[in-house]
């Protein structure tokens, strides 16, 4: 780019985060695309440069653009549309009839320039392509009429900008709660040292159905640190080294989302796979994280409480980390032999509201009747933590029975 004196230039914000605005001192315009924007990138290029939010799919191109400034800076926000198409937003249950302004739905773009069908791929294209839906017909003419779906979700102001929600395909169910991946990622880009971040819950393997979050740092926050894959681990020590704190992150989060979008797992790797177009890779990250396995991710990566034997006289430890483990029961074997015996952090192995409810009516099955309801577990708690509580309990219980001699626990 200085080579070639370049001065304006289209980026997917993942490149764009992985280049300094000191490092092209001739560019002048930069445009955003391909992938939703994140506060980060606003904040590394805002007053050097001039920003634009571009939005078009590949199936009808470039349908919406907007400018970035210091008066509108949110990153979500994707302009107006222009050249002689037109946005429609939809129902996404339905689509069959056309919301109001302010109401987040589904953008349907029509216009000349739209795909005429994917190649050799009928029934795809018969799910993305809309041909006269019966909505339009009155509202400007009843002329045949062809949109495409793009399965984006948008938000349409009232000075006629849209605002970019998430991916309609990323909303996912959990436990019974709707999660957006988007909102999800956007709150980590906004966290100080992260460069890049996906939010993924895979189906199978070792992280099933659990909230995953997979963390890239700045250049500037790697060090000298040598790895050999593209998923390996930032060691505990390195983010020590650099003061980056995974509770202070999950705190953050808690403080920005609903308890359930909080990640289960915050997992920091040394770089997240591009593809060609330069965005992350969600398939070559989902098929990692059904493959990989956790035995070194609370040894290697986390910054929680270290783990310790639990000692042998501690009976009602060992029991609370038994039933821990056979609640996570999970194809990766080699992790959950690795936890057997040791005082883990609970975070670390990520249990569910429902196991943590089934957690808690276990070790009250532990305490005496009438006493159960004065255990309380601490805010980050570990496997030997409750026996603890346990003990102190039963040691006051028995202190108050008339006639017993005080028992060891």
């Amino acid at each position: 780019m200085n080579k070639m004196q370049v001065n304006w230039a289209l980026f997917t914000p993942s490149v764009a985060s992985l280049i300094a605005p000191e490092e092209v001192p001739t560019l002048q315009n930069l445009a955003f695309g391909g992938e939703a924007v994140k506060q980060d990138n606003i904040t590394r290029w805002m007053g050097k440069v001039k920003l634009f939010n571009c939005y078009g799919p590949a199936e009808c191109a470039a349908c919406s653009i907007g400018e970035i400034t210091e008066k509108q800076t949110r990153p979500g926000n994707i302009g107006r549309q222009f050249g002689g198409g037109l946005n429609w937003v939809l129902d996404p249950e339905t689509n069959d009839r056309i919301l109001p302004v302010g109401a987040v739905g589904d953008l349907a773009v029509e216009g000349p320039t739209l795909a005429r069908c994917y190649l050799d791929d009928l029934a795809k294209t018969k799910a993305a392509f809309i041909k006269s839906p019966a909505w339009p017909r009155g509202a400007r003419s009843n002329r045949p009429r062809r949109l495409y779906e793009t399965g984006d979700l948008v938000r349409q102001n009232s000075d006629e900008t849209f605002d970019f929600i998430g991916r309609k395909d990323h909303q996912l169910k959990l436990r019974g709660q709707r999660v957006e991946l988007g909102e999800v990622e956007f709150h980590l880009s906004t966290f100080p040292s992260i460069a890049l971040s996906v939010a993924a819950m895979p189906q199978t393997g070792p992280y099933s159905n659990t909230l995953v979050a997979l963390i890239q740092l700045h250049c500037e926050n790697k060090g000298t640190q040598t790895h050999t894959t593209d998923f390996d681990y930032v060691s505990s020590e390195h983010l020590s080294t650099i003061n980056f704190d995974k509770e202070k992150l999950s705190d953050f989060l808690k403080s920005k989302l609903p308890s359930y979008m909080v990640p289960t797992h915050l997992l920091i790797v040394n770089k997240l796979p591009l593809s060609v177009s330069g965005k992350i890779d969600r398939k070559i990250v989902a098929s990692w994280l059904a493959s990989t396995t956790r035995i070194y991710e609370s040894k290697t990566t986390s910054n929680d409480h270290q783990e310790k034997s639990i000692r042998t006289e501690s009976v009602i430890a060992h029991e609370i980390c038994s039933k821990i483990l056979s609640m996570i029961a999970k194809p990766d074997t080699a992790f959950l032999n690795s936890l057997n015996g040791s005082n883990f952090s609970l975070s670390t192995v990520g249990l569910d509201s429902i196991q943590v409810i089934s957690l808690t009516m276990f070790i009250r099955q532990k305490l005496p009747w009438g006493s159960a309801k004065t255990l309380q577990l601490s805010p980050r708690p570990t496997s030997w933590g409750p026996s603890k509580n346990i003990r102190r309990v039963l040691s006051r219980t028995l202190l108050e029975v008339k006639g017993e001699h005080r028992t060891s626990y």
